[in-house]
């Protein structure tokens, strides 16, 4: 798996954010590949409570063998998340992440 995020604090309370990652590379199977980009904002409401909007696009494609054993999504859409961030004495930013 390969991934980024990319954060930009725009005032106190809110960051915008865009990550993104895409995994598989064909490792088990014929094709087999993933894909996610997911684009948001966060309002931090407390020290470690926010509250994130975001768009999320995701695809995940696999085959494996011959015959009809293969799986296929692509979907996309609009989330919201409530996030409780757990203090972590050696991280610099603070922000919780969409899986």
């Amino acid at each position: 798996m390969i991934g980024a995020k990319l954060a930009l604090q725009v005032s106190d309370p809110v960051t915008l954010w865009v990550r993104g990652d895409v995994s598989g590379f064909g490792l088990a199977g014929d094709t087999d590949l993933s894909w996610n980009v997911i684009a948001g904002a966060d309002w931090w409401v407390s020290g470690n409570i926010s509250l994130q909007l975001g768009y999320r696009f995701y695809e995940i494609n696999y085959k494996n063998g011959s015959g009809n054993n293969a799986y296929g999504l692509t979907t996309d859409g609009v989330c919201a998340i409530v996030c409780c961030e757990i203090p972590n004495k050696l991280r610099l930013t603070r922000g919780c992440s969409v899986v």
